[in-house]
Formats: structure tokens, C-alpha cells, sequence
């Protein structure tokens, strides 16, 4: 009966656009704001953590807070209609509907950085959009939870098309000459974000031999991720993959 209000309120929390009065940055809401702010307590998902689950003040409680606010924000960017029939989709399978707000308080939970909740959020909105199947979510999602953060900007600032700002500049330059290139791609690879080529390739050197070159290459998931963030709407112009 618990999982099933649960399951509810968090629905509720996307159909009713109940986050929308919040304006501040959340990302720099205090601890004590993330508990007696009144709205905040007042979102289905939230008032149901702390009715059924009994949400304590600490610093865990916090960041599970700050990530579902976080995540509700992007989602909540879809207008009624978009909600209304994303959630049809559910009508004869509520096992499965459960099954997926379960997923999503799971990895709400897991994930060590706000900032990946944005990410989460701004791909699952497409989701409710239409514009993603649910099955890739949970893949780019899995690969969100399993990497650090800073791998997962740079991933990103490295294929943005726009002029970086200044401070992603800063940032960018910061983190390539800190980091092994290798391990960086590693990270990646096993996040499903790339994959590795491996190819024989002629060596200049010695006519006779070949060697065996290692190359990574943007999944599929890596792609959408790539398109979503950064709002380049390949997803929604073609029906196959962006390249």
C-alpha cells in the first residue's frame, strides 16, 4: 500500500505541475529551507516521504529532496496535454507504472550530485514528450548514476555546438589537462556513453606488421544525451539514431 502512494504522489507531483511556484534556484536552497519551506512539504512526492516513509532532517534526506525538486522542475517543462497522455500510456499496465517510479526514487536516491538530477530530468521530460522511448532512459539514466559528474559535463561540453561560456571555458581547460584521457574514456565506455572500436591499422613503420588500434566511438545513448542536454531536437527530426 506504501509503494503504491508512493507510486501515486509522484505521479501526481508530474501531472499536477505542483513545483511550478518554485522560482528560486533550487540548487541553492539550504538544508533547513528543504524542510520548512511550505510549498516544498506540500508536493505530493514529498509530503508522501515524509507521511509514509518518515523522511528524517539529515543531510540524505536533503539531497533525495533537492534531487526529486530538481528533477520535477525539467519534467514539469512538458505542458498538461504532453503529461496526460504520457501517463495513458499506464492506463491497463499500473504494475508497470509502479515499477517505473520506483526506478526513478531509486536512482533519485542513489545519485552523489544534484546536478546529474537536471540531467535526469531534462531526458525524462523528453520521455514525456514522446520524443524518447522509456527503455533508453533507463539506460542513459544507469550511465548518469555510474560516472562522475565532471566526466558527464565534459562529455558534454566537448560536443556542444554553441560558443562555450566563459566559465565552461574555464572549466573545460581545468578538467582536460587534469585528467587521463584513457580513464576518462574508460569511464565512459562503461557508462554506455561510448563504445571502443578495434581495428587492425597498417603501421608506417614496418611494412610487414600491423598494429591494433583502440578508438571509441558515441553510443546511441551517448548521442540522445548529447542532443537532449544540449536541446539540438536530432531526436525529434528523424526517426533513426543521431549520428
Amino acid at each position: 500500500m506504501e509503494k503504491q502512494n508512493l507510486s501515486y504522489s509522484f505521479e501526481q507531483s508530474i501531472a499536477s505541475g505542483s513545483i511550478g511556484d518554485l522560482s528560486r534556484d533550487l540548487l541553492e536552497i539550504g538544508i533547513d529551507q528543504l524542510f520548512s519551506d511550505g510549498i516544498i512539504k506540500e508536493i505530493p512526492i514529498v509530503k508522501s516521504l515524509f507521511s509514509f516513509y518518515q523522511l528524517g532532517h539529515g543531510i540524505k534526506s536533503a539531497i533525495l529532496i533537492r534531487n526529486i525538486l530538481l528533477f520535477l522542475n525539467e519534467v514539469n517543462k512538458s505542458s498538461i496535454l504532453e503529461r496526460n497522455k504520457f501517463f495513458l500510456l499506464f492506463s491497463k499496465d499500473l504494475n508497470e507504472k509502479r515499477k517505473l517510479f520506483e526506478k526513478l526514487l531509486l536512482v533519485l536516491d542513489k545519485i552523489e550530485d544534484s546536478e546529474k538530477s537536471i540531467i535526469l530530468g531534462k531526458v525524462f521530460l523528453q520521455v514525456v514528450k514522446g520524443n524518447l522511448e522509456l527503455s533508453l532512459f533507463y539506460r542513459i539514466s544507469h550511465g548518469v548514476e555510474l560516472i562522475f559528474i565532471d566526466d558527464i559535463k565534459f562529455f558534454l561540453l566537448s560536443n556542444k555546438r554553441d560558443t562555450l561560456t566563459e566559465e565552461e571555458v574555464i572549466f573545460y581547460n581545468s578538467f582536460r589537462h587534469t585528467v587521463d584521457v584513457n580513464v576518462y574514456n574508460n569511464n565512459l565506455v562503461s557508462a554506455g556513453f561510448k563504445f571502443e572500436l578495434k581495428e587492425l591499422k597498417f603501421n608506417e613503420h614496418n611494412n610487414d606488421k600491423y598494429k591494433l588500434s583502440n578508438e571509441t566511438k558515441h553510443s546511441i545513448p551517448g548521442n540522445y544525451l548529447i542532443d537532449i542536454y544540449w536541446d539540438h531536437k536530432l531526436y525529434i527530426d528523424s526517426s533513426e539514431p543521431p549520428s
